[in-house]
């Protein structure tokens, strides 16, 4: 998993730097490809919801890199609802625990919703490749198969045009796809994002 964790990394920071670029008039800074909307950087709570021992690795740090698309324009329509549910993102991220418990590489779709002001709802689904050990093993969790959903949800804050905050819990599981029990992770943490 760390190998891959690097490579995704790795891959990110190329399309940052290698991949054609736009800069807005009134923006030199906001070099990027076209598709790029945001890059984020977070901190989780490892299994910080549930400290239950069949959910809990007893390790409390991850960090989290996620890189998050343009909305795709499929409705033009004015119903906030609609444009919002019709116009995801699509994202590409890891949570990699910083004391060799479970990570993740993830990808899906983005949901933003706005509240009032500067406020508003995010969600995210999708799914998710985990590095769990299959079987008993002090102080891991066996989470049951590599591939499962990912989730995450949260409440947002646009700091400035440039910056905003996301509040949330992520979580993942298989919904018992993999049989046996359903084990899952929930991290609650927070994001602090940069927007092109």
């Amino acid at each position: 998993m760390k190998t891959f964790a690097c490579a995704l990394l790795a891959a990110a920071g190329l399309g940052l730097m290698g991949a054609p670029t736009s800069a807005r008039a009134d923006d030199s800074l906001a070099l990027a490809p076209n598709w790029l909307d945001e890059v984020r950087l977070g901190v989780f709570d490892h299994s910080g919801v549930d400290h239950n021992p069949r959910h809990d690795e007893g390790a409390w740090a991850d960090g989290a890199f996620e890189v998050i698309s343009k909305p795709v324009e499929f409705y033009s329509g004015t119903s906030t609802p609609w444009r919002v549910l019709l116009n995801p993102r699509f994202d590409l991220g890891a949570t990699l625990n910083f004391h060799g418990k479970t990570s993740l590489a993830y990808t899906g779709l983005v949901w933003r919703m706005p509240v009032v002001g500067p406020l508003y709802l995010e969600g995210q689904f999708g799914g998710a490749y985990n590095n769990s050990p299959r079987g008993t093993i002090p102080g891991r969790l066996d989470i049951g198969c590599p591939i499962t959903f990912h989730e995450f949800g949260g409440v947002g804050w646009r700091i400035s045009e440039h910056f905003d905050a996301v509040l949330g819990i992520e979580h993942i599981s298989h919904a018992g796809l993999c049989g046996g029990g359903n084990v899952g992770l929930t991290n609650p943490g927070v994001k602090i994002g940069y927007v092109f």
